[in-house]
């Protein structure tokens, strides 16, 4: 199964390193370097920010057939990050809405 994972920072990188000890590929999207994230990420995509590189982003996740995202920043997750992936679409808005996270939108 191949995985994008969004962020670059610790949690990015535990949540990357476990999914490719399970035998997933991993694809990594990041604005900074993280050197263990990119030793074990098959294929690495630089952005300068999340919120301008969607279609970018889109683009790296249909070319690699990405079949789950991973999103680890606050930022795409409070700007409600949308993406449509093969043909998935994923919308991240788990830590930053009290009334999704709390289960009332059931």
């Amino acid at each position: 199964m191949n995985f994008l994972v969004i962020g670059s920072g610790a949690r990015e990188h535990i949540i990357g390193e476990k999914l490719s000890q399970t035998g997933a590929s991993v694809y990594s999207v990041i604005k900074n370097l993280n050197p263990g994230l990119i030793s074990f990420s098959k294929d690495i995509l630089f952005v300068r920010n999340y919120a301008n590189s969607q279609k970018i982003i889109l683009d790296f996740s249909l070319n690699n057939k990405i079949d789950c995202v991973v999103i680890g920043p606050e930022d795409p997750l409070a700007g409600e990050y949308t993406i449509f992936v093969n043909p998935i679409f994923v919308r991240q808005n788990l830590h930053t809405n009290r009334r999704w996270s709390d289960g009332s939108c059931n």
